[in-house]
């Protein structure tokens, strides 16, 4: 009965790390989010980065002797595990699940999706399901007691807020270029010269102004 208890508790706690992470895929999807400072910010605030700790722990633990410090070494550790000469699922398992939260953690990876989410908490239920990875499962209820206890969203809110704050600068300034005859195309490399921008790119800079009907959205092909 009280491994079943803490069973519960862990799947609960799982529960929560999903729902907190489909915030995180959220906030990588908004239009400031595509230059990799902003995205760095974010995973590295997401509850994925105590769990990719606790995943490399616990695979050393199991007794891998490898490096685990990229998305390559993690593929080179599922290739061990899966054999020859046998499958070892749990160490197959771990390794998976590493690769997956590293993956969360590494703001040049282009895939961060919700598959990749469901994949990793897939591979964390049955991980706790036959009572291994104790590293992770002390990791997860930590870092879930911890985000509970501040709202769980006050972190991500604020830099949303932050977020916003500088849109509606950088959208005041091109309406104040247009104003002056700027050229509506030169306005976002122009105002990525400037401190507001917050080192963004031009193209990023562009679609913010787009968004906020600053410049006009650009033309379809054949139109």
């Amino acid at each position: 009965m009280g491994r079943l208890a803490a069973l519960v508790d862990d799947l609960e706690d799982l529960e929560y790390f999903r729902e907190e992470m489909l915030r995180t895929l959220k906030e990588l999807q908004s239009p400031a989010a595509q230059d990799t400072a902003t995205r760095k910010a974010i995973l590295h605030n997401s509850l994925s980065t105590p769990i990719t700790r606790a995943l490399v722990a616990d695979l050393l633990a199991y007794g891998y002797t490898g490096q685990l410090d990229s998305l390559s070494d993690c593929l080179r550790a599922i290739t061990e595990y899966e054999g020859p000469p046998c499958c070892d699922y749990r160490g197959q398992f771990l390794a998976d699940a590493l690769f997956c939260a590293r993956a969360f953690s590494d703001p040049c990876w282009p895939d961060q999706s919700e598959e990749l989410l469901f994949r990793l908490c897939y591979r964390l239920s049955a991980l706790f399901a036959a009572g291994r990875a104790e590293s992770v499962r002390a990791a997860l209820a930590a870092a879930t007691k911890q985000a509970r206890s501040l709202g769980g969203q006050n972190s991500g809110q604020s830099r949303r807020d932050d977020t916003a704050e500088r849109d509606g600068k950088i959208c005041d300034r091109g309406r104040q270029l247009l104003a002056a005859n700027l050229a509506a195309r030169s306005i976002a490399s122009r105002i990525a010269l400037e401190a507001l921008a917050g080192g963004l790119g031009a193209k990023q800079i562009r679609t913010i102004l787009r968004s906020g009907g600053v410049i006009d959205q650009p033309k379809e092909k054949g139109s």
